[in-house]
């Protein structure tokens, strides 16, 4: 509450009829000042799995939901989860929900290519090009969607994944192309998500 201070003059006649202006003692109301602003909130709830990272696998390994090491020259290897094999539908455990009461995009990336070496730099450091990364999203979330066949390549700098989205679940699935003649080793990047209020860049 805000306190208002409001000052009054009375006008005092007096016997001679000559007019004097006084001030009296300050007179001090409270009146209650209200304002009401339209809040506008979003936020976004990732899968376990999803917060958990992504971490590809063989056949084998997509089918028991667990990681297995590649082999090198192979095409569209799962991530773990891409099929969770407790779910009767065998949907992705990759999932996010945005929530709220305004509508926003979302958008993602990988900071650096998939690296043998932290930070991709160093002796013997091995990349494999996030180009050989490709994902897919749908708003179904079954064992064909989302879909190998709708998926793009992964960037290294944002892209919009979804625009214009308020309370909806989205599913992912990601898959890997190892080159040929790619050293056995272990590979990895940070992968980001992001929302901001729709139109907005990321």
């Amino acid at each position: 509450m805000i306190i208002v201070r409001i000052m009054k003059k009375y006008l005092l006649i007096g016997l001679f009829l000559a007019l004097f202006l006084i001030n009296a003692s300050l007179e001090v109301k409270e009146f209650p000042v209200n304002a009401t602003l339209a809040t506008s909130y979003y936020y976004i709830e990732l899968s376990d799995k999803l917060a958990d990272g992504i971490f590809f696998t063989n056949l084998t390994g997509s089918i028991l939901n667990k990681q297995f090491p590649l082999t090198a020259g192979t095409s569209n290897n799962n991530a773990t989860w891409n099929y969770d094999n407790s779910d009767p539908n065998k949907a992705s455990g990759y999932w996010f929900f945005i929530g709220g009461n305004y509508p926003v995009d979302v958008c993602h990336k990988t900071k650096t290519n998939l690296c043998s070496n932290f930070n991709c730099s160093g002796i013997n450091n091995t990349e494999i090009g996030i180009g050989n990364v490709s994902w897919s999203i749908s708003e179904i979330c079954d064992k064909e969607n989302p879909s190998l066949i709708d998926s793009k390549r992964m960037k290294l700098s944002w892209e919009k994944i979804v625009e214009n989205a308020i309370n909806k679940k989205y599913c992912l699935r990601y898959w890997l192309n190892v080159p040929p003649g790619t050293p056995a080793r272990n590979y990895s990047t940070k992968y980001l998500i992001e929302i901001v209020p729709k139109g907005k860049p990321c």
